[in-house]
């Protein structure tokens, strides 16, 4: 187990926000998760993993533990699907291509989302129609109140849209160390009926793509929309698409006739967060070093040298302005700290 002290974050944090902890503690193996009761004992911590969806508003006076356990092993696998066990550590993107290089399908509507495997579940990603948690088998972790090891299985993780038990009744009691994954080796029908995957595969006469062209696909509607974060401090979407009922949907779309939404299997409907916003006018406004992104009213952004707490305030009035002008109250998808 590595330990530092007085560790600037601004590497730790695809805001690039300069912030400071009192102490890191970086995770490699299992085995030195086993050390943590004693190290920690009554002191604040933060589980982290790259930190692309988390916003520091101020200096951290407590211990960060970073997780960093990597590997990749199939666990089981027959003619039509594997299960693949990969440490929390491994970068996300880079586990999906690598998944698509064995001939895996599954991930390839997650592409270029940006974080690790760990962070995954625990977010429930999501994006064009596909939610990580349809493709996991279980996840395992440390369990902190008991000090030992736990595997949850999917269902035990209590999945829902960019939440799990490990953002409610697990939250700071559970560090994810691996997780398993169920993919298709036999290449079956693809999920496209996303919107603007849809209209993209359209546009570009991909008629009949396969994982690997639909990832990529993915991935040049994604550069075209978000920023990239080694150009600009940002941790993509920033607020959650709120969800409503069928009829509050109606009664919004009466007043706003333009108002985009995606009507869900128990008849609600999914507002997008990013059209609340840019109706209002904030895409491209800049406030002092922070700002709402030029090409995408979700993402909040650095411009350069912006303070967390800056970045912060920016969100509060977003989230006031969105409830003053559609009485829908946004939820930050950014943990903010």
């Amino acid at each position: 187990m590595k330990e530092e002290s007085l560790v600037s974050l601004k590497e730790f944090n695809s805001f690039g926000v300069d912030s400071v902890a009192n102490s890191m503690v970086l995770i490699e193996n299992e085995q030195d998760l086993k050390q943590l009761d004693e190290l920690i004992g009554t002191k604040k911590f933060l589980i982290l993993g790259e930190g692309s969806n988390t916003l520091f508003s101020q200096d951290f006076d407590g211990i960060i533990i970073k997780i960093a356990i990597r590997g990749w092993e199939v666990k089981d696998e027959n003619e039509e699907a594997v299960q693949l066990r990969v440490g929390a550590g491994e970068n996300w993107h880079e586990f999906v291509l690598k998944s698509l290089d064995e001939g895996f399908q599954g991930l390839e509507n997650l592409s270029l989302i940006p974080g690790s495997v760990g962070a995954a579940p625990i977010q429930n990603i999501g994006a064009y129609g596909v939610e990580v948690s349809n493709l996991i088998d279980s996840v395992e972790g440390f369990d902190l109140i008991g000090n030992g090891f736990k595997t949850l299985m999917s269902p035990e993780c209590e999945f829902g849209y960019r939440s799990s038990i490990f953002k409610k009744e697990l939250k700071d009691k559970f560090i994810v160390t691996r997780v398993n994954f169920k993919l298709n080796k036999k290449w079956g029908s693809l999920n496209t009926e996303y919107r603007s995957l849809s209209a993209f595969l359209k546009k570009n006469k991909m008629d009949d793509p396969d994982p690997r062209s639909l990832s990529e696909a993915v991935i040049s509607i994604r550069n075209s929309k978000l920023p990239d974060p080694k150009k600009i401090g940002n941790a993509g979407s920033f607020f959650k698409n709120p969800i409503v009922d069928k009829e509050r949907y109606k009664s919004l779309k009466e007043k706003f006739p333009m108002l985009e939404g995606f009507q869900q299997e128990d008849g609600s409907f999914k507002v997008f967060a990013g059209w609340l916003i840019q109706n209002l006018g904030w895409k491209g406004k800049k406030f002092g070093n922070a700002g709402v992104h030029s090409e995408q009213a979700l993402v909040l952004v650095n411009l350069g040298g912006a303070k967390g707490q800056e970045i912060r305030e920016l969100a509060m009035k977003l989230i006031q302005e969105v409830k003053k002008e559609y009485s829908i109250e946004l939820e930050p998808e950014v943990r903010i700290v």
